[in-house]
Protein backbone atom coordinates (compact mmCIF):
# COMPACT_ATOMS: atom_id res chain seq x y z
CA UNK A 1 0.00 0.00 0.00
CA UNK A 2 1.53 3.31 -1.20
CA UNK A 3 1.51 5.69 1.83
CA UNK A 4 1.63 9.09 -0.46
CA UNK A 5 -1.58 8.18 -2.21
CA UNK A 6 -5.21 10.02 -0.50
CA UNK A 7 -7.20 7.00 -2.28
CA UNK A 8 -9.31 4.58 -0.63
CA UNK A 9 -7.57 3.11 3.03
CA UNK A 10 -8.54 -0.73 3.33
CA UNK A 11 -9.14 -0.17 6.66
CA UNK A 12 -11.80 1.96 6.56
CA UNK A 13 -14.26 -0.55 6.09
CA UNK A 14 -13.67 -2.98 9.18
CA UNK A 15 -16.34 -1.25 11.34
CA UNK A 16 -18.63 -2.27 8.67
CA UNK A 17 -17.49 -5.83 8.54
CA UNK A 18 -19.19 -5.95 12.28
CA UNK A 19 -22.50 -4.19 11.46
CA UNK A 20 -24.62 -7.01 10.76
CA UNK A 21 -23.65 -9.31 14.41
CA UNK A 22 -25.87 -8.89 16.92
CA UNK A 23 -23.50 -9.23 20.25
CA UNK A 24 -25.05 -11.89 22.56
CA UNK A 25 -27.25 -11.45 25.54
CA UNK A 26 -25.39 -11.41 28.82
CA UNK A 27 -26.07 -14.87 30.90
CA UNK A 28 -26.06 -14.61 34.45
CA UNK A 29 -23.79 -17.18 36.44
CA UNK A 30 -26.18 -20.27 37.87
CA UNK A 31 -26.82 -19.25 41.39
CA UNK A 32 -25.02 -22.73 42.62
CA UNK A 33 -21.64 -21.25 41.18
CA UNK A 34 -21.90 -17.82 42.50
CA UNK A 35 -20.17 -18.58 45.72
CA UNK A 36 -17.11 -20.22 43.33
CA UNK A 37 -16.24 -16.90 42.37
CA UNK A 38 -15.12 -15.65 45.97
CA UNK A 39 -12.60 -18.59 47.99
CA UNK A 40 -12.27 -18.84 51.43
CA UNK A 41 -9.81 -16.99 53.49
CA UNK A 42 -7.99 -20.94 53.55
CA UNK A 43 -7.78 -21.20 49.71
CA UNK A 44 -6.13 -17.50 49.67
CA UNK A 45 -3.99 -18.01 52.47
CA UNK A 46 -3.08 -21.46 50.41
CA UNK A 47 -2.51 -20.34 47.78
CA UNK A 48 -0.26 -17.19 48.86
CA UNK A 49 1.76 -19.82 50.87
CA UNK A 50 2.46 -21.77 47.65
CA UNK A 51 3.64 -17.97 45.81
CA UNK A 52 5.72 -17.50 48.76
CA UNK A 53 7.55 -20.68 48.74
CA UNK A 54 8.21 -20.62 44.87
CA UNK A 55 8.97 -17.37 45.09
CA UNK A 56 11.89 -18.29 47.44
CA UNK A 57 13.40 -21.15 44.87
CA UNK A 58 14.38 -18.72 42.61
Amino acid sequence: MKHDQPGENEDDDVDATFDDISAPDPVPPPPSLSHAAQPSSEVNSAILDAIHSLSNDI
